[in-house]
């Protein structure tokens, strides 16, 4: 289906869903469990679009988790995003920045962030990544970077 649905806004373009009251949350979940589906996973993937400062990822992720907890779900996929102005270190200091805080707080909660391991290209020619990974020496200098276990 196309367009709003009674408690939650859809984005076909983006393919996400994103429920708006506390109420229609909560009527998610009796759905879930009624049917017998389980979610296993959030999928947050709004790194890979733009340079949100860090305060907005911070307040972005919060709601995310806020949701995850509510909804009983543990795990919160993300990408790590990258920005096309940097070199390949200034983007691994970046995912430093934005994870080490990130990932404290996935802990402090109990979640977990699961990494998105697709490099992804876009934008205009020529492609640049939207998120880094892809390659174990990248994934192993982000786990040195950001040493969690959430993560």
């Amino acid at each position: 289906r196309s367009g709003q649905h009674p408690g939650h806004q859809v984005d076909h373009q983006r393919q996400t869903v994103t429920f708006v009251a506390p109420k229609r949350q909560h009527r998610a979940l009796h759905l879930c469990r009624e049917v017998r589906v389980e979610i296993t996973a959030i999928a947050h993937y709004w790194l890979a679009d733009g340079q949100p400062t860090i305060e907005e990822i911070i307040a972005s992720y919060g709601r995310v988790f806020d949701l995850a907890e509510k909804l009983g779900v543990d795990t919160v996929a993300s990408m790590s995003g990258f920005d096309p102005c940097r070199d390949w270190a200034g983007n691994l200091a970046l995912f430093g920045e934005r994870f080490t805080p990130l990932a404290r707080e996935a802990e402090r909660r109990g979640l977990r962030i699961a990494l998105e391991n697709l490099m992804g290209f876009g934008g205009p020619l020529p492609h640049l990544p939207v998120n880094m990974g892809g390659a174990p020496a990248t994934w192993e200098t982000m786990f040195r970077l950001v040493p969690s276990h959430p993560l």
